[in-house]
């Protein structure tokens, strides 16, 4: 990374694959995210399904039997971020096909938008959580 490129944010993801902790900083838009590796096949990843415009994958640290995310490959931060209404779209088509495939029709989708709400990875992302039953209100 050029020396003196301004930070726009950093976050640790806990218990990556082996690591205690890793950071991640995001410099301009010339680093790729946690994501944007797993999309790019630089980190591996379990992958559920994959399309031209999104992915499923495993979570790494599943709070439900099933604990998918369903990441679009553009990047985009947050979800208060995005003003695309495509993106939204595909993100919950992609929802819908992949708990139809895979014979879900009892889960729960989650959001976190910003740090405070849980988002860790700075990459818009859904969380589809099943396969036992969920408590409310959640966390």
């Amino acid at each position: 990374m050029a020396e003196g490129a301004p930070l726009l944010r950093e976050y640790t993801l806990k218990a990556y694959r082996g690591f205690e902790s890793l950071s991640l900083r995001h410099y301009n838009m010339s680093n790729k995210t946690l994501f944007e590796k797993i999309i790019e096949r630089e980190i591996p990843s379990e992958i559920i399904h994959e399309d031209d415009k999104t992915i499923v994958i495993k979570d790494i640290n599943p709070q439900a039997p099933i604990h998918w995310l369903v990441i679009p490959k553009t990047p985009i931060p947050k979800i208060s971020d995005c003003s695309n209404d495509e993106v939204f779209s595909d993100l919950f088509n992609t929802v819908n096909k992949v708990c139809k495939d895979n014979k879900i029709e009892n889960f729960r989708i989650v959001i976190n938008n910003g740090s405070e709400a849980g988002q860790e990875v700075f990459h818009i992302h859904i969380h589809i959580l099943s396969g036992r039953k969920l408590n409310w209100p959640p966390g």
